[in-house]
């Protein structure tokens, strides 16, 4: 359901506030050839440690692996990335999804964190960074 600010709202008998994704704007490491994401989950908002686009890379069996430091749980607006248009993610575990675009067809999601447990909600275009782009 959206209201008049063009915010995903919850039902109303939950008190609900928008929870952003920011990104670092530093580059993201790699593990290997793999993107790796750092997720701070914090209170009023979550912080990814990349820029805001990131590559997945070219290379075959391309894949993501995020690790966050509390839990969470990520949101893509684009599923046909990962297979998916979310996944939870324990704390401090290491999570690798593959990229189920087969070599050669390009695409892109938006990366978004909602912590575990809250009552927070997302903006309606999943506009936040990270885009993580498949060359």
């Amino acid at each position: 359901m959206t209201d008049s600010t063009n915010t995903m709202t919850a039902p109303s008998h939950a008190a609900t506030t928008v929870y952003p994704t920011d990104a670092t704007k530093i580059a993201a490491p790699r593990e290997g050839k793999d993107l790796f994401l750092q997720i701070e989950v914090g209170d009023t908002a979550a912080k990814v440690h990349c820029r805001e686009e990131e590559s997945a890379g070219d290379h075959e069996n391309r894949k993501v692996i995020f690790r966050a430091d509390r839990p969470c749980t990520l949101m893509f607006d684009h599923p046909d990335v990962f297979g998916k248009d979310k996944k939870p993610i324990p704390k401090d575990t290491k999570i690798s999804l593959n990229i189920v675009l087969p070599l050669g067809k390009t695409g892109w999601t938006n990366c978004e964190v909602l912590p575990q447990g809250t009552a927070k909600v997302l903006p309606i275009k999943h506009a936040s960074p990270p885009k993580i782009i498949v060359p």
